[in-house]
C-alpha cells in the first residue's frame, strides 16, 4: 500500500485577502483544499461587483 504524505501547511489562511497575479482582483479566501499531488486549491469570494463572485483557483495564481 502506497502512502502519500501531503504537506499540511497552506499558503493562505481562510479569511485572508488575496488578488490574482495577472490582474487585480480583490477577494477573500472562503475555503481551501489540497489535491493528492499537493496542489493548493482555494475558493475565493470576489469583493467587487461581478457576474461570478465565487471562484475556485489554484494557489499558484494567487498573490
Amino acid at each position: 500500500m502506497n502512502m502519500h504524505v501531503v504537506d499540511s501547511a497552506f499558503r493562505f489562511e481562510v479569511g485572508a485577502a488575496v488578488t490574482h497575479r495577472s490582474e487585480p482582483m480583490r477577494a477573500t479566501v472562503t475555503a481551501r483544499f489540497k489535491t493528492s499531488r499537493g496542489q493548493e486549491i482555494y475558493t475565493v469570494r470576489r469583493l467587487d461587483e461581478c457576474a461570478l463572485p465565487q471562484l475556485m483557483l489554484l494557489g499558484e495564481v494567487l498573490a
